[in-house]
């Protein structure tokens, strides 16, 4: 209920809607209610009761009978209508603030959020558990009209024979406790199918998303297998459901029509004795058979709630978990930096116990281009992540221009910082649109930006220039202009603290070569921390730090460290070393 609560409060803003859907329910309900009036006097009029009534005409009679009955079937035809729309309406409209209060959530959360959860998991939560979870707004309508029509059969069936009644709920126990049964049984096989579901969605994203490799790799036969052993495990899940669901209509019924032959014998006795009219009898028996379908359609409801519930769940989960990286309440904005940074004592850690950076203290100066190298998970990347503040340290701090970054807000920090990364993934839309990037940029502003990137030329050559649609994740452009474009995305925002993470490791040499003048123009007066493998782009930085253990090992400049022979000296020759030839095969 508490699930159920917070999915409906989503309606709270809409509640004008609601309770105007609520009131067309009531009339709408008493529509139908006074019908079975109707039916027992056309049947009182088709028996020998018809000769009772003194001074009144029998035909003058039915046809008032029947108008009115035909004007209130018109009434409830009107007022059904404007209950469903206004109910939907209202649904619809609850539906995308909920999905919107999802996503905005999600883009809330910081970097570690995405390191520990499935991104596949997550897109099913949001498509499959928001559409799951939001079908309660247009049962709401349904169970509130079947839910009155119930009421107000059952008080109608008191007020013309309350012993007939009697019989009647002392046979309702039995149907709820079945139905609770059930329902229990509902929400427990959901919440597994929703699970099997994600899981299902994550392989499929994977999959999907690695096909150059599982090409290459002749992947397809493993991916077809973990795609069919999940999706086994799912249609499982949905056979237990099916079954769950299948029995509990069924059995509904069969309690239902039990009670109606009950209380049919009943009554056929009751006017065998001469205790009830015919016309009572017939009244009595139309409102029974009214409240038939609305119980099961309450009992159906009740199970699609647990469905609704069980996704419902899920998504909570997502919105009830704080950011790991979050503004002090009270934190001002950074004002306009120099791009001095400074690593006081920093230690970092993904998983408690296994640290990364250890004790690491550094100063950069504003202006000064600070290459960092070393082999593999030597703490790298998780270096210059700190600045940005993608994530915290786990002791110590980072300054920038003297200000703790965890002081200031993380969003003025990172105006102030240009970052171009390895994969540097676009967005769907224009060159224009991916290079301002939110950014309220003129478009002399872009072509600038685009200069400085190398790019302003490889764009005009294009068939609309600016107004390219990239594709996917830029897929129509080549890595080499996916990057340029990265580069003036981050040029634009002149940005006093820039960051190249491998920046060059996945282009070819003559796409290198137009990277690294864009880069060696835009690091002009800015301060800058290059991760590179490829040395000979960086041998012209103002100072390289090797980095092994999450420790500085050896410091210095290009010459000096060559000097030293150590592992920037080793590193570099390799890479200078001429290739190995493999010999020629016979008959090649």
């Amino acid at each position: 209920m508490r699930i159920l609560g917070r999915i409906l409060s989503y309606l709270r803003p809409y509640w004008k809607y609601v309770l105007g859907g609520l009131i067309m329910t009531c009339l709408g309900t008493v529509t139908q209610l006074v019908q079975p009036l109707f039916v027992g006097r056309l049947f009182g009029l088709m028996t020998e009761e018809s000769f009772n009534y003194q001074g009144h005409d029998p035909l003058v009679e039915l046809n008032l009978i029947c108008g009115g009955f035909m004007l209130v079937m018109l009434a409830g035809g009107v007022v059904g209508y404007l209950m469903r729309y206004l109910v939907d309406l209202a649904g619809q409209l609850a539906v995308r603030d909920f999905r919107n209060a999802i996503f905005r959530h999600l883009q809330r959360m910081s970097v570690p959020y995405f390191d520990r959860n499935n991104q596949g998991d997550l897109i099913s939560r949001l498509s499959n558990d928001i559409q799951t979870s939001t079908s309660v707004y247009p049962l709401l309508a349904d169970f509130g009209k079947n839910l009155l029509m119930v009421a107000g059969a059952f008080s109608l069936m008191v007020y013309f024979d309350w012993q007939m009644t009697l019989m009647v709920l002392t046979l309702s126990p039995l149907l709820g406790i079945t139905i609770s049964r059930i329902g229990q049984k509902i929400n427990s096989v959901t919440e597994r199918i929703q699970v099997r579901l994600a899981d299902l969605i994550a392989i499929l994203h994977e999959s999907l998303g690695n096909i150059k490799v599982v090409k290459a790799y002749t992947r397809e036969n493993l991916e077809i297998e973990r795609f069919e052993r999940k999706n086994e495990e799912n249609f499982a899940a949905q056979l237990k459901l099916i079954q769950v669901s299948s029995f509990q209509l069924p059995l509904t019924d069969i309690l239902c029509a039990l009670a109606i032959v009950a209380i049919i014998w009943f009554g056929a006795l009751r006017i065998l004795q001469g205790t009830v009219t015919f016309t009572a009898v017939i009244q009595y028996w139309m409102l029974m058979i009214m409240t038939s379908n609305p119980i099961n359609k309450l009992a159906d409801s009740y199970a699609r709630f647990q469905v609704a519930t069980a996704a419902g769940k899920r998504l909570f989960e997502v919105l009830d978990e704080a950011p790991d990286i979050a503004d002090a309440p009270d934190a001002p904005e950074l004002p306009s930096i120099r791009g001095e940074i400074r690593l006081e004592g920093v230690g970092f850690e993904y998983q408690p116990g296994k640290p990364i950076l250890s004790g690491l203290t550094l100063t950069i100066a504003p202006g000064e281009v600070v290459a960092i190298v070393g082999p593999n998970g030597a703490g790298k990347t998780s270096l210059v992540n700190l600045i940005p503040r993608f994530y915290d340290p786990t002791t110590g701090a980072v300054r920038v221009d003297g200000h703790d970054i965890r002081r200031v807000t993380a969003s003025s920090l990172r105006r102030q910082i240009g970052v171009v990364i390895q994969e540097s993934s676009l967005f769907t839309g224009t060159i224009a649109e991916n290079i301002a990037c939110g950014f309220l940029a003129t478009p002399e502003q872009l072509e600038q930006a685009a200069r400085l990137a190398n790019a302003h030329d490889f764009i005009t050559r294009l068939p609309e220039g600016y107004a390219t649609q990239v594709g996917e994740r830029g897929a129509r452009l080549s890595g080499g202009q996916r990057q340029r474009i990265a580069i003036a995305r981050a040029m634009l925002r002149d940005p006093r603290v820039l960051i190249l993470d491998e920046f060059t490791s996945s282009i070819d040499s003559e796409s290198e070569a137009q990277i690294t003048e864009a880069i060696e123009r835009a690091m002009r007066g800015r301060t800058c921390l290059v991760i590179a493998h490829r040395l000979n782009t960086i041998r012209h930085a103002n100072r390289i730090l090797v980095l092994e253990g999450g420790q500085v090992v050896e410091e210095g400049e290009h010459a000096t460290l060559l000097e030293r022979g150590g592992f920037y000296s080793r590193i570099y020759e390799s890479q200078l070393r001429p290739p190995v030839l493999l010999p020629e095969r016979r008959g090649a």
